[in-house]
């Protein structure tokens, strides 16, 4: 055994584990797809979910020779963020409940396999090294969770994790039957085999007997058991709710004269000593973290929502999941370092996605006509945005205002938050109107009759599954309800009318040519629209392409003194027409303020142009002299 055959057996690795990885994933995404694109039920989620954990196995392990365990890994948990998150609340429990049954039946057959294959004696014979291999686990383990678990945070600026979190995370690290699968699955010819198998059950065992046994005591001995100040708050609010909640139904018996008033008390009495409240010492951070997370909670819960009845398509609703995420994890931070954090916090994944797509696409003519379907979808999804964001600000503040258990003056500065950004992206949804009155109204109708629609959908689904009505009244509904969205109209041109002749004329480089030369101009001119935010050009690129507003707002500045604009442009303005007359370095940013609608003029197709008419040729090599 060499140095090469070392590297080969390390690449040799390297393919087969990611290379299972790759095909899991590939098997997950299109699955999510395809389950999207039918609009699956819950029958179809959980014979999918089947199919894929058994598919992407036999796939890479028998077909591709790579990681079949890696593959059923990572298309599980493809499958898990692209599809679960795309059904329902109720339907995604009951697949999560139906896997936790057949995990519990596989592991068990799993480890019924082992135990009857495995030769005991054979297993104590193996003691001195299953004892060694216990010490390496835990030793490497704890090398993993106390370095590279503070470096991950520290990189990625999660949540801090405290010590006695980690002590956990290292003792807990359970061994099971992912271990006995990837061990079993290794060939029966490669040597050293059953040595391997009967360490790894060893390792399992001791997992099992020591580790899973000693978790609970060592958690209450770290003090886990405990309740911090925002638990205690949370719990003195569960419990007057669950309070509540037993008082109403006995009201609901004692009003329809099902039990007696000295019944009535008797059991008052008993709810109310197992519902006991004690006042609450926590300082006022506390009580208002709380509120906070409470309210980020209820976001997320009307987020759900929305989607669910189809008001958020699934790439907009992961956007602001994400979003919600990271507020929730900037919490979890401490106070002081929330300032540097909000200045500093990572844009979500999806947003980057976006402003690398239109800085590969937004100076080439190929493709203009995706930018301008791939803008339309961005402005409805900005809509959406806007639309659920008021929704949900409206419907938090509501719930904390009905928390009876948090001082007034907390309460009013959380609401006032939640009324800031209402405020904001009502002011958004008034200036899109403002600017595009017919596609906003045409835009709104739309969404809202999908959406209750959608509602209705959703409810008919629901009342079927409780078997509220028989499937010959769900089919004949359900038909309506899709034949209704299918008929709903498309929506286009997000932007006003262009008139291209007109803007091209007043550019001074072009002013004054013929009539037939500014038509045929217009013609090869190419119609843009950007959205609030977008750079439209970028400092130091290289352009060749003229721009003309037609409608919105937008501004120039330099890169190293972005807080100093140099000039705001407005429609009928210009920019770039320099590229024209050669290619151009760019010397400045161009930042759109509102959305925007442009003309774009490129220097091939004026130079195509020059070459058959003499006065523009002639136009082009004056302006060019005049330059040097």
């Amino acid at each position: 055994f060499g140095v090469f055959d070392f590297y080969v057996a390390v690449a040799e690795f390297l393919k087969v584990f990611f290379g299972g990885l790759g095909v899991g994933i590939i098997i997950g995404i299109v699955t999510s797809e395809l389950l999207n694109r039918i609009h699956a039920n819950i029958s179809g989620y959980l014979i999918m979910s089947i199919v894929v954990a058994y598919s992407s196995f036999a796939i890479s392990e028998h077909i591709m020779h790579l990681s079949g365990v890696m593959a059923v890994v990572s298309s599980a948990i493809t499958l898990g963020l692209l599809g679960a998150n795309r059904i329902p609340q109720r339907e995604k429990e009951t697949v999560d409940e139906t896997w936790d049954i057949l995990a519990l039946v596989c592991n068990s057959l799993l480890f019924l396999l082992v135990g009857l294959s495995v030769d005991v004696s054979l297993l104590f014979s193996h003691l001195d090294t299953i004892f060694v291999a216990i010490v390496l686990v835990l030793v490497a383990r704890a090398a993993g969770i106390y370095t590279l678990v503070p470096s991950a945070v520290s990189i990625f600026k999660l949540p801090n994790i405290s010590m006695r979190e980690k002590h956990i995370m290292w003792w807990g690290g359970l061994k099971g039957g992912l271990a006995i699968a990837i061990v079993l699955s290794i060939p029966t010819t490669m040597p050293g085999r059953e040595t391997l198998i009967y360490v790894t059950l060893g390792v399992v065992i001791f997992s099992l007997l020591v580790n899973a046994s000693t978790v609970r005591p060592l958690m209450r001995k770290l003090g886990f058991d405990k309740f911090t100040d925002q638990e205690e708050i949370e719990l003195q609010h569960g419990l007057k709710q669950s309070f509540s909640q037993a008082e109403n139904i006995l009201k609901i018996f004692k009003k329809a004269n099902i039990i007696p008033r000295s019944t009535k008390k008797i059991i008052q009495e008993k709810t109310k000593k197992i519902f006991e409240v004690s006042e609450s010492t926590s300082d006022t951070y506390t009580k208002t973290h709380y509120v906070k997370v409470t309210a980020l909670r209820m976001e997320m819960k009307e987020l759900k929502y929305l989607y669910d009845i189809g008001f958020l398509q699934y790439y907009t609703y992961m956007n602001m999941k994400i979003l919600l995420q990271r507020e929730s994890d900037n919490l979890e931070l401490n106070e002081k370092k929330n300032a540097e954090k909000n200045a500093t916090i990572k844009q979500s994944p999806f947003i980057r996605l976006e402003k690398s797509i239109i800085k590969q696409l937004r100076e080439h003519d190929f493709a203009s006509s995706f930018l301008s379907r791939y803008q339309y979808l961005r402005f409805s999804q900005t809509l959406q945005r806007n639309i659920a964001g008021l929704l949900i600000c409206k419907k938090v503040m509501e719930k904390i205002d009905s928390l009876d258990d948090v001082e007034g003056e907390i309460k009013k500065n959380i609401i006032n938050q939640y009324k800031q950004r209402h405020d904001r992206r009502k002011k958004r949804l008034e200036d899109i109107s403002a600017n595009f009155p017919e596609f906003y109204e045409r835009y709104e109708t739309r969404l809202f009759e999908k959406v209750s629609l959608n509602a209705a959908d959703f409810f008919i689904r629901e009342a079927y599954n409780n078997s509220e009505f028989g499937t010959k009244i769900f089919v004949n509904i359900k038909k309506r309800i899709d034949d209704a969205i299918n008929e709903l109209p498309k929506i286009t041109d997000s932007i006003p009318v262009l008139q291209p002749r007109e803007m091209i004329a007043m550019v001074p480089l072009l002013q004054g040519l013929s009539d037939k030369l500014i038509d045929q101009l217009s013609n090869r001119a190419k119609e843009l629209t950007f959205l609030q935010g977008d750079l439209v050009i970028e400092q130091g690129e290289k352009g060749d392409s003229l721009y003309i507003i037609n409608h919105g707002e937008l501004t120039i500045y330099k890169t190293e003194h972005i807080d100093k604009p140099i000039a705001e442009l407005k429609s009928g303005d210009f920019f770039g027409e320099m590229a024209l007359l050669g290619e151009q370095v760019r010397t400045a940013n161009v930042k759109v303020n509102k959305p925007t609608s442009l003309l774009r003029l490129t220097r091939k197709d004026v130079l195509l142009m020059a070459e058959n008419e003499p006065e523009l040729k002639n136009r082009l090599e004056r302006a060019i002299e005049e330059r040097k």
